[in-house]
């Protein structure tokens, strides 16, 4: 389904930005690298979370819920973080990770 190629696409991403995270942002003060790890372990683990429900969610409602709160919450919270770093500057890049943040628990609380 397009759910599945979205979760497939939000791998990649990981990947390419957890190695990105590896290499390029050396210069960057430990509390940024920090903030890029927890974008990037946050975007890995809700990107298992999205491919499991995309693929194992039969009812159709449920599924499309779950999987736009994994995806809309990986991208407001994880890519708020990405940005902050890239920026080097908290506010005001960093004020969609609250919602992101409440989208993903969310998304946990309707998956059970």
């Amino acid at each position: 389904t397009n759910l599945v190629e979205i979760a497939g696409l939000s791998g990649a991403s990981a990947v390419l930005l957890g190695a990105i995270g590896a290499h390029a942002i050396k210069s960057r003060t430990e509390v940024m690298k920090d903030v890029w790890k927890t974008a990037s372990t946050y975007h890995f683990m809700h990107t298992l979370a999205l491919s499991l429900a995309a693929s194992q969610i039969t009812a159709n409602r449920k599924r499309n819920i779950v999987c736009f709160l994994f995806g809309c919450g990986t991208l407001l919270f994880s890519g708020s973080l990405y940005v902050v770093v890239y920026m080097d500057e908290r506010k005001p890049f960093s004020y969609p990770a609250p919602i992101g943040g409440m989208m993903l628990l969310a998304g946990w609380l309707a998956f059970g």
